[in-house]
């Protein structure tokens, strides 16, 4: 018979792995210690696993508690918007997108004016546990750019969005690449990519002669290029969205891009293929047809 733990051990699981200890998550959740412990050390005993270490400086989990709070966390999650999305149920339910942490800024914003009177909920993870979540049932479509870099779902499709290519940022005053062997030489270049072929990519632009300092974030990079009055090297796609008056937006010397996909389930909402047409004209994106 499979071992299937309730909620209570659950929300127990994850509250004591967030305070640190059995006394505090028992205060937390409003029951005693005593019965805090011994539900505890109960489902350890089912398990075959112990899930804590006990001391006098508190509780702390050890590597099957760690994976076992945050399944809880996962799963908890999911029972507590059961009862929202029921009294908001309509004929036209809400829209469950996501998108991964480097693009967020960028596409979120786009996507919610397109609601048309319906609900747009949106999430931000990594692209592989956003492809999970559509797998699950807990979105209806994710923005990724890492869908060929697994095999995806049996249950999950991809839509091609379109090709971000990087390209050179110039805001008003900072000086641009010139022509010729080395077209980046003297220049100091704030760089951020999405991509996790980054040192690849600085590496290229040092062999043409570029001094590139990588930014944690392609917003703070952008903002890094605007204080020092330099060129920045970024996505297409946030160039295009954080672009100001007196800024010019050129190609690099070489060709570098990202793929962005749309995941859905195989037969998505037509709202969710017009939300990926619209992404690929207002980001600039280069259509895999073209």
């Amino acid at each position: 018979m499979t071992l299937r733990p309730d909620v209570d051990d659950l929300e127990l699981v994850w509250t004591v792995s967030q305070v640190g200890s059995i006394g505090a998550a028992a205060r937390r959740l409003r029951i005693s210690q005593a019965s805090a412990s011994v539900r505890l050390t109960r489902l350890e005993r089912r398990m075959g696993v112990s899930l804590f270490t006990r001391g006098p400086r508190g509780a702390a989990p050890t590597a099957a508690g760690y994976e076992m709070a945050r399944r809880a966390e996962h799963i908890l999650g999911h029972l507590d918007g059961i009862v929202d999305d029921i009294r908001s149920a309509t004929t036209d339910p809400p829209l469950r997108i996501g998108c991964f942490h480097g693009l967020a800024d960028t596409v979120l914003p786009l996507i919610d004016p397109q609601r048309n009177g319906r609900t747009i909920t949106q999430a931000v993870d990594h692209g592989l546990t956003l492809i999970d979540w559509v797998a699950e049932g807990m979105l209806d479509a994710a923005i990724v750019s890492v869908a060929g870099q697994r095999r995806l779902p049996a249950d999950v499709t991809g839509h091609d969005i379109g090709r971000d290519e990087m390209v050179v940022l110039i805001p008003e005053g900072a000086p641009h690449p010139t022509t010729g062997r080395l077209p980046l030489s003297g220049l100091s270049l704030p760089t951020s990519t999405y991509d996790l072929r980054d040192h690849d990519l600085t590496a290229r632009v040092v062999a043409l002669g570029g001094t590139p300092r990588l930014g944690a974030t392609v917003t703070g990079t952008i903002r890094m290029a605007r204080l020092a009055a330099e060129p920045a090297i970024i996505p297409r796609s946030s160039a295009v969205a954080e672009r100001l008056p007196g800024d010019k937006i050129t190609s690099l010397p070489f060709t570098w891009s990202v793929r962005l996909s749309m995941i859905t389930r195989p037969e998505p909402d037509g709202a969710l293929l017009r939300l990926a047409k619209m992404l690929t004209s207002r980001l600039e994106l280069t259509s895999h047809s073209r």
